[in-house]
């Protein structure tokens, strides 16, 4: 989008907003953990202080004190401590705040768990969309041919023929 004369009478956070799409704090704080990320890696400190393996994601990139700052003598001087920063997993890192480092916050292939499925399992992107491949790949007769009739179907061509209505 460009500026033009409709920003005329919005604050500058709200044409910021309406350029980046999304809040301009916001937009900075992925900014800054882009440009982290990418650093983190140019200096091969993307491995993970908790469990040794490397940090692929940025989902998964995480500032870990190696220390509690908390309960340090001096916490405002242990927390800004360079020398008692690490980067880990997320998912490692709030296991370990929570005590329960454990094998359990990455799935079967190493990679960490990030989200929570509508029951609250946890899953990992990367094998969850590799999973869904294979099995369209597997059932794609039946899933085109459901896919067909579910389009098919009364309610759907209304809902389709109403979203389109304003074309014709």
């Amino acid at each position: 989008m460009i500026l033009n004369k409709y920003h005329v009478n919005m604050n500058s956070n709200e044409v910021k907003e309406s350029l980046l799409g999304e809040k301009a704090g916001t937009a900075q704080h992925k900014l800054r953990k882009l440009i982290m990320f990418d650093l983190v890696q140019q200096t091969n400190r993307d491995i993970c202080y908790r469990c040794k393996r490397p940090i692929e994601l940025i989902e998964e990139l995480s500032i870990e004190h190696k220390e509690a700052w908390q309960s340090s003598p001096d916490p405002r001087k242990s927390f800004f401590d360079l020398d008692n920063i690490a980067f880990s997993h997320l998912s490692c890192n709030v296991a370990n705040n929570k005590g329960k480092h454990t094998a359990k916050t990455r799935c079967k292939n190493g990679h960490p768990y990030i989200h929570k499925d509508k029951k609250g399992h946890n899953y990992c992107n990367i094998c969850r969309a590799t999973q869904t491949a294979v099995w369209r790949e597997k059932n794609k007769d039946k899933y085109l041919e459901n896919q067909f009739t579910y389009n098919r179907l009364p309610h759907v061509m209304e809902r389709q023929r109403n979203r389109y209505a304003h074309v014709a």
